[in-house]
Parts: C-alpha cells; sequence; structure tokens
C-alpha cells in the first residue's frame, strides 16, 4: 500500500478566464456516440423507430455557454445541418461565428469545411 500525503491547495494562481475572447472568435465542437440509443420524443401519434445514437456539442468560452443537440448518426451531412442550426441561432443573438475549434473526425470532412 502507498502512503498519500496531503499537499497544501496554492492561493497564488488564478483561474483562466476567457476575457481576451469575443463571443463568436472561436467556438469548440466535438461529437459523441451513445451505447445506448435514446428514444424520440413523441407527443402524439404513433411511436417512431428511429432512435438518438450520437450528440454535437458547441461550446462558446467567451460566453460560458454550450449547445447541445441529438443526432441519428456521427455522419458529416448530419453535422453540417446541426452547424447551420447553431449559426443560424449565433446570428439572431448578433454573434458572428469566426472559427471553430474541432478534433479530426467528421470536422475535417469537405462537406463540413
Amino acid at each position: 500500500m502507498g502512503k498519500a500525503y496531503k499537499r497544501p491547495v496554492s492561493t497564488n494562481t488564478t483561474p483562466l478566464k476567457a476575457t481576451h475572447l469575443e463571443p463568436g472568435d472561436c467556438i469548440s465542437c466535438d461529437q459523441l456516440e451513445s451505447n445506448t440509443p435514446g428514444k424520440v420524443a413523441i407527443l402524439k401519434g404513433k411511436p417512431s423507430k428511429d432512435f438518438y445514437h450520437a450528440c454535437t456539442f458547441f461550446i462558446n468560452y467567451a460566453l460560458n455557454k454550450v449547445h447541445i443537440t441529438l443526432n441519428y448518426s456521427t455522419g458529416a451531412d448530419e453535422a453540417v445541418t446541426l452547424k447551420h442550426c447553431f449559426e443560424c441561432l449565433a446570428a439572431e443573438h448578433g454573434i458572428r461565428i469566426c472559427m471553430y475549434h474541432g478534433d479530426n473526425g467528421v470536422f475535417v470532412s469537405f462537406p463540413f469545411k
């Protein structure tokens, strides 16, 4: 068994803040995929046989906001549609998106660019 020692918490460090960023300067985006598909919410009628299998999220660090959307797949076509919806939502609030920051995968595909 190892011995654990309590280390003092440093009080001279300040948390990182995105004060130099303007809203829309850099939006981080990523996707995640679920092993357990989720049902689509239906208020009336027959339940759908489609299931959500993934989600895409966009993070605006300057505003400290996260926008999450549910997806049927992690494909590029659906990601492009969600990107356009997110840009329309940002434009409604007067924010112009300048740059996206994402990992490889669907975000480096030709349709997304």
